[in-house]
């Protein structure tokens, strides 16, 4: 697992210029703020400040000072931004309150809390209960796999069928 100092290490040899701190908001679809590779030592250790209103759903307008916390396990260089000038990477987020505890509308951290849940309950494996759960959520009851950021289906009727055969 990267640590740091390893990302910090890696960013210097691939070149990279800019970083993208990503996350998702509640509907899953990506959010990013890019900043000069300069600032990703301080970024490592402190985090990034960032105006969680400007987020839809995320946080009111008086609380809204959230800090971007890098997972060093996530970063990765985006090809399709690189240039002869240095490249671009990215690192996945979580998000946390000014006090250090995470914030409570973070996906990440929704996901992480439900898995461990589901962990818990389970006797450690709670893949296949998750698995049905998230195919009819993302079904939307409509019988159509949906991306929540898009309208358009995910797959076919026609493409859907085998897979649903398999599931039973």
């Amino acid at each position: 697992m990267m640590k740091a100092e390893d990302v910090l290490k890696k960013a210097k040899a691939d070149r990279v210029t800019f970083i993208n701190l990503q996350v998702t908001d509640i509907l899953g679809c990506l959010k990013e703020i890019t900043t000069p590779v300069k600032n990703l030592p301080d970024i490592m250790k402190f985090g990034a400040w960032f105006d969680g209103s400007s987020i839809e759903g995320f946080a009111r307008i008086h609380e809204s000072d959230l800090y971007l916390k890098p997972d060093p396990a996530t970063y990765s260089v985006i090809p399709w931004l690189s240039s002869p000038e240095g490249k671009t990477a990215r690192l996945i987020c979580d998000i946390y309150r000014p006090d250090g505890t995470p914030f409570q509308g973070d996906p990440r951290y929704i996901l992480k809390n439900t898995l461990k849940k589901a962990h818990d309950s389970q006797g450690g494996c709670p893949e296949a209960r998750i698995k049905g759960f998230l195919h009819a959520k993302a079904c939307n009851g409509h019988g159509r796999l949906r991306n929540a950021c898009s309208p358009e289906p995910l797959i076919s009727e026609d493409e859907k069928e085998p897979f649903l055969r398999s599931e039973r």
